[in-house]
């Protein structure tokens, strides 16, 4: 709840004085300080959007060129050879015998 008013208040007073005097020494800012301002924030939003567009317009551009298929001049490092049947029995390793083997399986 607040105290009632009081005009005889030392620090109500003492405010009050502090405030007539500040508002003596205050003075607005000349309108062309105030265009430059407004100049200056409209040039950095339009270079922020600017750079934000290029960012996505680029960003986009890659991940189309990596998502579309395309035809690659470019071989693989490594082409993948024909399998061919083994021609004689595989020794097994884990066999305590080593004599003991696989026989392939013939193919056809």
């Amino acid at each position: 709840m607040p105290e009632p008013y009081d005009p005889a208040d030392p620090l109500r007073a003492a405010l009050r004085d502090v405030a007539v005097r500040g508002s003596r020494r205050v003075a607005p800012a000349p309108a062309a300080t105030i265009r430059r301002r407004g100049d200056r924030l409209r040039r950095r939003r339009w270079a922020a959007l600017a750079v934000a567009a290029g960012l996505t317009l680029g960003g986009t551009a890659a991940l189309v060129a990596d998502l579309l298929p395309g035809d690659s001049s470019n071989p693989p490092a490594v082409s993948p050879s024909p399998i061919r049947p083994v021609p004689g029995p595989i020794p097994t390793v884990d066999s305590p015998d080593s004599t003991q083997t696989i026989e392939p399986r013939s193919t056809g």
